[in-house]
């Protein structure tokens, strides 16, 4: 991906999340999917996903540079969303 092939996107403030900036789009292939199980005392087994919608690096409007951590680190801004299976035991 050269310099002009950079995506970008609307992403939160890193400092005040009521605020929004623009973010470069971090490229993300999943590797696994594990849920977390949970089987409840009637036999309802509940399955908690957590997907990922985007990564990106927010980027401060004031310098053109990236958010940094107080080591220098690039920030990560991450979206997600919860996805919840409930499988209710089948009844004989």
């Amino acid at each position: 991906m050269t310099m002009s092939d950079k995506l970008y996107v609307k992403t939160r403030h890193p400092k005040n999340l009521t605020t929004f900036v623009k973010g470069e789009l971090v490229s993300v292939k999943s590797k696994e999917e594990i849920p977390n199980v949970y089987e409840l005392q009637d036999g309802t087994t509940i399955y908690v996903h957590l997907d990922l919608d985007s990564v990106s690096f927010p980027i401060d409007s004031q310098t053109g540079d990236y958010f940094r951590d107080e080591t220098g680190e690039k920030l990560y801004s991450i979206d997600y969303h919860v996805r919840v299976i409930v499988s209710k035991p089948s009844q004989k």
